[in-house]
């Protein structure tokens, strides 16, 4: 079965039994539990999509890594309506009770196939996006990080795109790929490619959230600001450190999957991690952009002088050995700008969709 390919396709490395011969403990149903996980992660991301949207309309500066974390949320919704309808039809029992209908068995199975299409894209569009937000706020500097950021973004389409297609491509009829009495009439891949390509999958992705996370804080640490200004960019800045641990967790969890064939109960807390993962995703991805409805809402109107606090930020970068560099990675995140110095030595802060607020 493949409850676990929620987890960016990262496959079993042999496959589990349909059915299983010893009788575990009681017949639990954890669904509602896990369908309440869901619907309220994908009311939370919808929201922030919604607010992410309204900024930006506001602001009219509506970029690329905007779109791609739309789709993010999209593509939420519908994994949501299917992992609700799979775990209150008892997808979370023990798979010796759950297999007694076989019938309703394949059925959830095959559910659970078709989620893994959603799941697949939300993390793929997810971190491109968070990708394509770094490039922005590096603005024309850093040259050598903008071009890690595009590879980090087509290393994601790779790796969802290559996640799909092992899923669906691996047996003839794919039909077979839930239902095994279709096995012995048609031909599938071996398991060792699936738990190869699982392996490199787990890997790559931990560790890109990882990278997304911490490739922004030297150059903040460099900043000459005050400590509680440091202390909140960072915290922006690189608060996908805890997707990365999620990442790190739910790749952990599959090592104890390949040896269990209760399937369908030992994969309740992946389930949980992926969910989780895809809603901290889209709600920290979505604060640096929201900085603009946060000002409004603090009674600062877009295209306004800067509060105290950021007017000083701003004037002791000067200090930075590269000025430059340092007034564009953070101008977005405190003011909703980009921030370029010209030829003349002067700042021009440039927020988008309004008129450039030169800072002497």
């Amino acid at each position: 079965m493949a409850l676990y390919r929620l987890a960016m396709g990262e496959p079993l490395s042999s496959p589990p039994p349909l059915v299983m011969t010893v009788r575990p403990g009681p017949d639990d149903d954890r669904g509602k539990e896990l369908a309440v996980v869901y619907i309220l992660g994908c009311a939370i991301s919808v929201i922030f999509g919604a607010l992410r949207c309204y900024a930006r309309i506001m602001s009219r500066a509506t970029q690329i890594d905007d779109w791609f974390m739309y789709i993010t949320v999209i593509m939420y919704i519908p994994l949501t309506v299917i992992i609700t309808i799979y775990a209150l039809q008892g997808g979370t029992r023990h798979l010796f009770y759950l297999a007694q209908d076989f019938e309703k068995a394949v059925y959830l199975t095959k559910l659970n196939w078709i989620s893994t299409i959603f799941a697949v894209i939300c993390f793929s569009t997810g971190k491109i996006s968070i990708a394509l937000l770094i490039v922005r706020l590096l603005g024309r500097t850093s040259r050598w990080r903008k071009w890690l950021l595009y590879f980090v973004s087509g290393l994601s389409v790779v790796n969802g795109i290559g996640a799909i297609l092992i899923n669906f491509l691996q047996c003839k009829d794919v039909n077979a790929i839930w239902d095994p009495r279709l096995k012995p009439f048609t031909e599938c891949w071996d398991y060792e490619v699936q738990a190869g390509f699982g392996l490199y999958s787990a890997c790559i992705n931990t560790s890109l959230d990882f990278l997304l996370a911490l490739l922004p804080v030297p150059m903040v640490i460099n900043l000459n600001m005050s400590l509680a200004t440091k202390i909140g960019l960072l915290v922006v800045l690189s608060c996908g450190i805890v997707t990365g641990v999620i990442s790190a967790l739910k790749t952990s969890t599959l090592h104890s999957l390949n040896a269990g064939s209760d399937i369908t109960w030992d994969t309740y807390m992946l389930y949980i991690w992926v969910s989780v993962e895809i809603t901290l995703v889209i709600v920290l991805g979505s604060l640096p952009p929201l900085r603009t409805l946060f000002r409004k809402a603090g009674g600062t109107k877009a295209g306004n002088s800067t509060s105290g606090e950021d007017r000083y930020a701003l004037s002791s970068l000067r200090n930075v050995r590269s000025r430059k560099s340092a007034y564009s990675e953070i101008g977005e995140v405190m003011h909703g700008t980009t921030l370029e110095e010209d030829g003349n030595g002067r700042v021009e802060g440039r927020r988008e969709g309004d008129r450039s607020l030169g800072v002497p």
